[in-house]
């Protein structure tokens, strides 16, 4: 289970309530969105480049 996934289940057992299911963009980078207890609409994401960028720096 990657990162995204893990967090978009955690958010759902927090309270919150799908808005948008984890959406493949394509080359690495995937998308989510959810409602929070209070009406904020939460926006989550991965990126492959990012991640890759940020590994080198490590």
């Amino acid at each position: 289970m990657d990162d995204l996934e893990r967090v978009w289940n955690q958010l759902l057992r927090s309270g919150c309530r799908a808005y948008q299911p984890i959406t493949d963009r394509g080359e690495g980078f995937a998308t989510a969105a959810v409602l929070d207890p209070f009406g904020n609409l939460l926006g989550i994401m991965r990126n492959q480049h990012w991640e890759q960028l940020h590994s080198k720096r490590s």
